[in-house]
């Protein structure tokens, strides 16, 4: 827990002295991430259980610091409702891989945020013939809450960031799951 917590407090301040980029041809932010010993299992590749950390570690890089401690200060929560991950291909030990983040919200419902969070591989070490590999597909959804468990409109959380409010991308109600 206190690493985590470590490792939280050193992407937001990586996320204030060097802001993550906006690809404005994907509308994601991409941040670059490497497979530390903390990261691996036995069998010497990213455990499954460090796909969801990385993910939560690219959301607290991609946000701005003023956003959350004003979110804070209106006893804003964001919660997590849902995660699936899909695997595609082992990360091994200190390989540099990018996690693109991309934001959706369903026309008509401001109460759920979508992120889908892909774990590529890094330029340095993708093919240039070819596209990048993709290693997994992180797939949340969330919703903010206040700190009497009131649901907020998640357009909230969006406002909060101007990072978030370049990349989100409102789906027409008729694909809405």
């Amino acid at each position: 827990m206190i690493v985590l917590t470590c490792r939280i407090i050193l992407q937001m301040a990586l996320g204030v002295i060097s802001p993550p980029k906006v690809n404005p041809l994907k509308r994601s932010i991409d941040v670059a991430f490497r497979c530390y010993p903390i990261d691996i299992d036995t069998f010497l590749h990213m455990n499954n259980g460090s796909y969801p950390r990385v993910a939560e570690l690219a959301r607290w890089r991609t946000h701005n610091l003023k956003g959350i401690l004003d979110m804070y200060r209106k006893g804003l929560i964001f919660v997590i409702a849902e995660q699936s991950i899909t695997y595609q291909r082992p990360i091994q030990p200190f390989q540099k891989y990018i996690i693109s983040t991309q934001i959706t919200r369903h026309q008509g419902d401001d109460k759920w945020l979508h992120l889908q969070h892909t774990l590529e591989q890094h330029p340095n070490d993708a093919n240039p013939e070819g596209s990048a590999k993709t290693f997994a597909t992180v797939h949340v959804k969330a919703v903010l809450k206040d700190r009497k468990g009131k649901t907020q409109p998640s357009q909230v959380m969006i406002d909060s960031c101007e990072r978030w409010k370049d990349i989100c991308q409102i789906i027409p109600s008729n694909s809405h799951q």
